[in-house]
């Protein structure tokens, strides 16, 4: 270093003379100045103050002068020996590709660039200094190898590696915290790096043999070794401390996406498990009580948290650390706690919440991590075996907390929904998410970690708030009826790989099904769930079929604690209801009648009575308040979305419960009407206008004042997601609304003989209408296709039927709605016919109808099905009821509810019984000799179908025997019949929006259609409601042996075909014979005895004469029975008869 001169200027005590110095402005005279005359000596005092003042202020600015002179000359000269030692360096090493040994390494090598720093002596340069001595602790010389110095027996030796090994250690891990740009420079310099530092810390990676403690006074020990490699780790003895070792971890996870290599790796998770240990630990330390000690070198939270999870989203991480540091032991998981403990409390933490995410890759990789390091799962059985793995969870989540493991993969599984398909695919295919998908991880993380183990409270609730974050966000199709949506489709058991014929992916996902099915066949989790939501609602566990005493009712039926529906639920009870609502739900889909109702299992039908109460109260009550709210005009905030998602999982599982009631009853009536009983419902027209706005039925150019908004919003929920709350009679008056304004909207007039016809519009005769239809008796299904199918949705409107006979003339009948309902029985009746091949009868004797597979084979046999689709359609557009009665599981699929295994028995019975039968056999499956395909004779040709790719090769084995039945079950009831009830329910939505009939069960859609299933006409509301003419009244004699002879002499056959002959129609309208329009009446004909003469007659005065021999006759067009007065009961009893059974035509009237 120069030494610069002395400042100019005099001697210190040497007077100042000569002209006075300007420095900055200021002018100072040192000469001696005269005494001011009238100067005072305040005035004196406060001038020699400012003097000295402007004195030192004039000696700083000089020595600030000097000094930067001084330095700046310094740092010349400075980087004049930086720029000439460098260049030494380079001369020595730059050009050479041997290792140089132990002692050039210690004295030459590192020297320079430990002082000089990474960032002076420049990338290329740090890269060339760290990748010589990396090949010097690579050679198995003792004498060359760098690390030898570490076990050195002179301890000054060990000192100077361990300083000097801590500065190359530092200089590394600043390296790596620079490679951020991802250059190929950087990356390398990078990869160097973190291999050096890797074989620093690790006395097993040095390749030269370190003697053992007996040889220490020769070549030191390996005790010696060990600790001052162990030094390394420290981070307060590391220039930068624990911050250096974040950033390090920052970017090698960056680089560590790009480099897969092992060092790299272990480097990265090693650093994270130092980094991470203070933020883990929270103990203090019991050293100076009351003092707060600060470490300057000590990493944030925040710092050590991003480090943590820039790590964990390197992709693949828990399947790249080696053994030894990650192991299955228990070492190796004690050591990956840190780093899990870390991810975990970075994900939750509220003070990471607004910093921004690494991005939607990084926290799937993050997930896949997390799960990996903690159960050693891999996809297609690349990891540890189930028990292992769920051994390894129960551990890691107790431990860390159940509940915050929870937390931390649901937060991850949120954060992943946005994340691009074919990220998530890979991650599924190669990585550990898939874990989640199985049984075992959710009976682990419920803490039930061996057979037999009841799962714990906390673990219960900890898997409802993972696999309800899960799930709630695909939860757009879980609304339909049954929670598999309209396909019908069986569902499919879960956690086991087996995949039965069940809902389609399409609906919902094979990703969201199989976590579903993760919940719903864990053994016991479900019934756990269930026992903690009922303790904490709290909701009846159980009830009987039966309640008497005091609290027997209507009462009895609901659950008191949530009669605000919705309102009444917590928070932490939020996602326990949505997601056994929705585990549930999927499991009744499998569950067949034998497991429900004899088994059991798995709940008593007490407990199923209490599940029903408590989720139909809750849905119930929760639409109710909403529209008691619309009905006050009362403005309140939309709810949370949620809690509506959770209604909706609700639903699923109501609608599920319902449809097995229908089938086979398990609870009282009265449950299901119990919430909404005390309530008055929506008023009809608005209940029908606010199903039609939700339904998307209403016509674009309809007036803006034919639904104000509050209207389109009454009572929609409650149709739509619970209208068995509401009376059967309430229900059909909507329908009938919705009819009513439909018809208003097109523009059309009712039909005559429908019940909306009435006196004041002539019955419907003088609507004009849409189509003349002209059939022939001898082809009746032939004429409708050609004229009716063409019509499409405008056969809404008015129908004018003109039959004609087999000459080819038209017969006298008048149609005010007679021979229009005659129309819809002859079709109904042709079409139905079995032998013409498009429906068949079921086996019961009930002879219900469904569509014959193989009539939509053909193009013929499908326009057949959609002409009695409309034909059926049209007769409930007009409330005329029609001898129709729909197999349950066709009823189904009109409806939209999935078909399952407990369905078959309708189709086919016999294939039933041999299906259970399959699942009960206790022995090999295979001894069966099944493969997934099933064959079908038809007009003598057998065909073969496949249930799955090549399922001709495929054995049925134990574990896939579930599937197989469902899957066959699937193929029979939606497969196979798939384009025959498509074609019957298309040409019955020309007439009846499909949405309509969902007010409606299976059981009341048939009534709906074809009435009561007794079929008998109740004479008595016959009666009541009946009119009479032509000189009769109710109290005519004729009249009172009339109803008589119907009541007591008449079979039910025969009430019906009386009613028939009056009506065209043999079943009573479903409301009663009030909706009859016109009404029965009963139309006196008097008796012609003029050609008798005047004896006849007078006999007849005094009831000596016979009885008229006339047979009485009707007019369908008006429902009015012609009935001659007869005198006898006997006569009455046998002329009736004759006519009803006959089976004349109109002519004959």
């Amino acid at each position: 270093v120069t030494r610069h001169p002395k400042p100019f200027g005099p001697e210190r005590g040497a007077p100042m003379a000569g002209p006075p110095l300007n420095l900055g402005g200021s002018r100072v005279s040192y000469a001696g100045r005269s005494k001011t005359v009238g100067e005072t000596k305040e005035e004196l005092l406060a001038r020699r103050e400012k003097e000295r003042d402007e004195r030192a202020e004039a000696r700083r600015r000089l020595h600030g002068a000097v000094t930067a002179q001084r330095i700046w000359r310094g740092r010349r000269e400075a980087a004049r020996w930086w720029a000439g030692a460098l260049a030494g360096w380079d001369r020595a090493f730059g050009a050479t590709t041997a290792a140089p040994t132990a002692a050039a390494c210690s004295d030459r090598l590192l020297p320079p660039l430990l002082v000089a720093g990474a960032e002076r002596a420049g990338a290329m340069r740090t890269l060339r200094a760290l990748a010589l001595l990396l090949a010097s602790c690579g050679t198995r010389d003792g004498d060359a190898n760098w690390c030898s110095l570490a076990a050195a027996p002179a301890d000054d030796a060990r000192a100077r590696w361990v300083h000097q090994a801590r500065r190359v250690t530092a200089l590394a891990l600043d390296a790596v915290s620079r490679a951020g740009a991802g250059t190929e420079e950087e990356d390398a310099l990078a990869s160097c790096a973190a291999r050096l530092v890797s074989i620093l810390r690790a006395p097993s990676a040095w390749k030269f043999p370190i003697p053992g403690d007996a040889d220490a006074g020769a070549r030191g020990s390996r005790e010696a070794a060990e600790a001052a490699a162990a030094s390394l780790a420290d981070p307060s003895e590391l220039p930068g401390g624990a911050r250096l070792h974040a950033r390090a971890c920052d970017a090698l996870g960056e680089l560590t996406r790009r480099d897969d290599s092992v060092a790299i790796t272990q480097l990265a998770t090693r650093l994270c498990f130092v980094v991470t240990g203070p933020f883990v630990s929270d103990e203090s330390s019991d050293e100076s009580p009351g003092v707060e000690v600060v470490d300057r070198s000590a990493a944030s939270d925040e710092a050590k948290a991003a480090a943590a999870r820039r790590v964990m989203a390197v992709p693949l991480l828990h399947a790249r650390l080696s053994p030894a540091g990650t192991g299955d032991d228990d070492a190796g998981d004690d050591a990956r706690l840190p780093l899990v403990t870390a991810t975990i409390r970075a994900t939750t933490s509220q003070s990471l919440g607004d910093s921004p995410s690494p991005g939607d890759a990084a926290d799937v990789w993050t997930l896949d991590n997390l799960l990996g390091l903690c159960t050693g799962w891999r996809a297609k059985g690349g990891g540890v075996v189930v028990a292992e793995a769920r051994r390894r969870l129960s551990k890691f989540a107790a431990r860390v907390g159940r509940d915050s493991f929870a937390k931390a993969a649901a937060s991850l599984v949120s954060m992943t929904v946005s994340s691009s398909s074919d990220e998530l695919e890979v991650v599924r295919r190669l990585g550990a998410t898939s874990c989640v998908e199985e049984t075992w991880f959710a009976l682990a993380l419920a803490g039930s970690d061996a057979a037999g183990v009841d799962p714990s409270e906390e673990g219960v609730r900890a898997v409802a708030g993972l696999y309800w974050r899960l799930l709630k966000d695909d939860l757009g199709g879980v609304g339909k009826r049954g929670g598999g949506g309209d396909s019908g489709r069986v569902g499919e058991r879960g956690g086991g790989g087996e995949r039965g014929g069940g809902i389609t992916p399409s609906d919902v996902g094979t990703r969201r099904l199989a976590s579903l099915g993760a919940v719903a066949f864990a053994p016991g989790l479900a019934k756990s769930l269930w026992r903690s939501l009922a303790a904490s609602l709290p909701a009846s566990e159980t009830l009987p079929m039966a309640v008497e005493g005091p609290g027997a009712g209507v009462g009895a039926w609901t659950s008191p604690a949530l009669l605000n529906g919705l309102n009444d639920v917590s928070d932490e009870d939020l996602a326990a209801l949505g997601l056994f609502s929705l585990a549930y739900a999927h499991l009744l889909l499998v569950l067949d009648d034998d497991e429900f109702f004899v088994a059991q299992r798995p709940f008593t039908l007490g407990e199923q009575r209490g599940i029903a109460a408590c989720v139909n109260t809750l849905v119930v009550r929760t639409h109710l308040g909403s529209c008691e709210d619309k009905n006050k005009n009362n403005r309140k905030q939309p709810p949370d979305p949620e809690r509506m998602t959770a209604v909706r999982a609700a639903v699923a599982l109501l609608k599920a419960l319902q449809t097995r009631d229908a089938r086979s009853a398990f609870a009282p009536p009265g449950l299901w009407l119990a919430p909404a009983r005390g309530s008055k419902p929506p008023p009809v027209a608005a209940a029908a206008s606010a199903l039609a706005a939700h339904l998307g039925t209403l016509r674009g150019d309809s007036p803006p004042g034919d639904h104000s908004p509050d209207a389109s919003r009454v009572g929609a929920g409650l149709l739509v997601d619970c209208p068995h709350a509401l009376t059967f009679d309430y229900r059909v008056e909507v329908f009938r609304q919705l009819v009513r304004d439909d018809r208003a909207r097109a523009g059309y007039r009712p039909q005559a003989g429908g019940v909306d016809a009435s006196s004041d519009a002539d019955l419907g005769q003088r609507v004009r209408p849409v189509a003349d239809v002209y059939v022939r008796r001898g082809s009746v299904l032939e004429d409708a296709a050609a004229q009716i199918l063409p019509l499409g949705p405008a056969a809404r409107g008015r129908l004018a039927v003109r039959y004609r006979n087999a000459s080819g003339l038209e017969e006298a009948g008048i149609d005010a709605g007679g021979l229009f309902k005659e129309l819809l029985a002859d079709v109904c009746h042709a079409g139905l016919d079995p032998n013409r091949g498009a429906f068949a009868c079921t086996a019961s004797a009930d002879n219900h109808v469904y569509p014959a597979a193989a009539a939509g084979d053909s193009p013929e046999g499908l326009l057949l099905l959609e002409l009695v689709g409309m034909i059926v359609g049209k007769g409930l557009y007009e409330g005329i009821l029609q001898e129709v009665r729909l197999a349950p599981f066709f009823a189904k699929a009109v409806l939209g509810i999935p078909r399952t295994l407990d369905d078959l028995p309708g189709l086919d019975p016999a294939l039933h019984r041999s299906l259970i039968q399959v699942l009960r056999y206790e022995g090999d499956a295979a001894d069966l000799c099944l493969d997934w395909t099933v064959s079908e004779e038809h007009l003598g040709a057998v065909t073969t179908h496949e249930l799955r790719p090549d399922g001709a090769s495929k054995p049925v084995t134990n574990e896939s025997k579930l599937a197989y039945a469902h899957a066959v079950a699937d193929f029979h009831l939606n497969r196979r019949r798939h384009d025959s009830n498509a074609a019957f329910t298309r040409g019955l939505a020309h007439i009846i929006p499909r949405g309509w009939l969902g007010l409606f069960g299976v059981n009341e859609l048939s009534q709906l259609i074809g009435g009561v299933d007794d079929g008998d006409v109740d004479v008595d509301d016959l009666r009541r409601h009946a009119a009479y003419g032509g000189g009769y009244a109710a109290d005519s004699r004729a009249v009172v042996m009339f109803w008589d002879v119907l009541k007591r002499e008449f079979t039910a056959n025969e009430r019906r075909a009386l009613l028939k002959f009056v009506t065209s129609s043999s079943r009573p309208p479903v409301q009663g014979f009030r909706h009859l329009h016109p009404p029965f009446t009963i139309h006196k004909v008097r008796r012609d005895d003029a050609e008798r003469g005047a004896a006849s007659s007078l006999a007849t005065f005094f009831g000596y004469g016979g009885d008229t021999a006339r047979l009485p006759s009707a007019s369908t067009c008006f429902n009015v029975l012609k009935l001659p007065n007869y005198r006898k009961s006997s006569t009455m009893r046998e002329k009736v008869r004759y006519a009803v059974t006959s089976g004349a035509g109109f002519e004959l009237s």
